[in-house]
């Protein structure tokens, strides 16, 4: 499998929150958390947003800042595994793990 990603590079940050609003009037605010990339000289652009209030928005967004680290180690093992066959873990196991990566690999460059 081939990388072919034209995703936003690395590093993600998911530190930062703004308010937004539905409408004009304040009462329809909605926090969100900011999923930022380092895109250009002039400083970091907007990736996604999430909605802070649902259960979970703090990981998520976390994971979602992970993405492109996530992606180098998966690509990383699958190199590995492609290259170096010798690890010491049943053919079961190294076909499991061969099989998780590359399907990880596929999700997030849509191969």
């Amino acid at each position: 499998m081939t990388n072919t990603a034209t995703h936003t590079p690395g590093p993600w940050d998911c530190d930062a929150r703004t308010t937004m609003y539905a409408t004009p009037d304040e009462a329809d605010e909605i926090t969100m958390i900011e999923i930022t990339a380092n895109v250009t000289e002039a400083g970091w652009d907007t990736v996604a947003f999430i909605e802070a209030i649902w259960p979970g928005a703090e990981a998520n967004a976390r994971l979602i800042a992970a993405a492109p680290a996530l992606l180098e180690a998966a690509l990383l093992a699958q190199r590995a595994l492609n290259t170096a066959p010798r690890f010491r873990v049943s053919d079961t196991d190294s076909y499991k793990i061969a099989a998780t990566v590359d399907n990880a690999i596929a999700l997030a460059t849509a191969a």
